[in-house]
């Protein structure tokens, strides 16, 4: 191996020489920690379903692996989430985190939009077809119209069923004044597709639409719909539509996730774009999709311990570095008791690289939070 390929803490996994891979921009590199695992699995990947998904997802990174970026940053491909760092005098990938999250519960195909979503005896009801604009003459006798953004739920049904409690909590409201008979709240459904700069527009234009109509609306935006918001907010910020005139319209942050998502962040750009930032509920669990709730871990427990670990939640168990390959098979085995005694499905979540140690007394936390529901309630679980 030449002596330029050798990286202290990191085996070369693929190289950008190696004759038999063609169009191989750059070295990729994994934690020498979980250099065994990942051998077998490009050993073994003939004929396993994941095996295979998670060597082609490195593959695609190496080909291409976007531009160049300070720090630590993440990309989904299929099934994968990596979170990976690119060194900025060689290029090199270095890979430090591999999710698999293949849960066929987000494949739902539902029309992204703006919905009605009705208040009934028993549940919130959304409406069969999308509406056009929110009415934002209508409230829950506060003079405030409510409207929310969906992060990642099942359906669209689901979503608009659980917003609600989120956003009584946010802005300390009476459940009895919710639903009242007749109310309604507006949900922006994006159907778990939080990369598409068409809903950052509609966004955006729902912004400027309500701050015309000169009525207030209180917004709550949960999950993984920050960063579509957000960067709504960033484009509001440069148009002058809401400058230096009165905030009519606050947002909240429900158990946010992703990029944009840090608290100081928010509050920078809800000034910017002169939208009242109203308040955040931290899910302290979600480490791995909230850089504030990993620091908060970090700053509490101590010092962080990297080890390879898989997940089955059924059971909350917690596999050491030389069983990972027993753990994706427990973890995605079909028909697996313990993934659906915990309502996971036949295919479940794994994680190759996972913060243990200190935490081991909170996997359960951390696993139900990032695969399954808890970042769905209110102040997640």
């Amino acid at each position: 191996m030449n002596i330029k390929q050798v990286k202290p803490r990191f085996h070369l996994y693929i190289s950008k020489s190696d004759p038999s891979r063609i169009n191989i921009n750059r070295n990729l590199y994994v934690l020498q920690s979980v250099k065994t695992q990942w051998e077998v699995i490009k050993s073994k990947e003939e004929g396993h379903y994941y095996f295979q998904r998670l060597n082609r997802a490195m593959i695609h990174l190496a080909t291409n692996p976007g531009p160049r970026q300070v720090g630590m940053q993440r990309t989904v491909i299929g099934p994968i989430s990596i979170t990976f760092r690119i060194d900025e005098g060689s290029g090199d990938i270095e890979v430090h985190h591999t999710i698999v999250d293949d849960a066929p519960e987000y494949t739902t195909k539902q029309t992204p939009g703006l919905y009605r979503v009705k208040a009934g005896l028993d549940k919130w009801n959304i409406e069969r077809d999308t509406d056009v604009a929110m009415d934002f003459t209508h409230h829950w006798g506060d003079n405030e119209h409510s409207a929310a953004v969906a992060g990642k739920f099942k359906t669209k049904e689901e979503a608009g069923d659980k917003l609600p409690e989120h956003i009584l909590g946010a802005y300390t409201l009476s459940p009895n004044q919710s639903k009242a008979a007749g109310n309604h709240y507006s949900l922006y459904w994006l159907n778990n597709d939080f990369k598409n700069t068409q809903h950052v527009n509609s966004i955006l234009n729902h912004l400027i639409k309500a701050h015309a109509s000169k009525r207030r609306v209180r917004w709550l935006v949960h999950g993984e719909a920050t960063t579509v918001f957000a960067e709504a907010l960033e484009l509001l910020a440069k148009k002058d539509e809401l400058k230096a005139e009165a905030q009519t319209q606050r947002v909240f942050f429900s158990n946010p996730r992703g990029s944009k998502s840090r608290r100081a962040h928010l509050e920078s750009i809800c000034t910017s774009a002169n939208i009242e930032f109203a308040g955040l509920q931290l899910n302290e669990h979600d480490i791995v999709h909230n850089r504030d709730a990993l620091i908060n871990k970090l700053t509490s427990a101590g010092t962080i311990q990297t080890a390879v670990v898989g997940l089955t939640f059924g059971a909350g168990s917690a596999f050491g570095s030389d069983n990972i390959m027993k753990a994706i098979d427990a973890a995605t085995a079909a028909g697996s008791s313990m993934m659906n005694s915990a309502g996971y499905g036949a295919a479940a979540a794994l994680i190759t690289t996972c913060v243990i140690g200190a935490y081991g007394r909170s996997l359960w936390g951390i696993g139900n939070t990032t695969f399954g529901k808890g970042n769905q309630q209110w102040a997640g679980n």
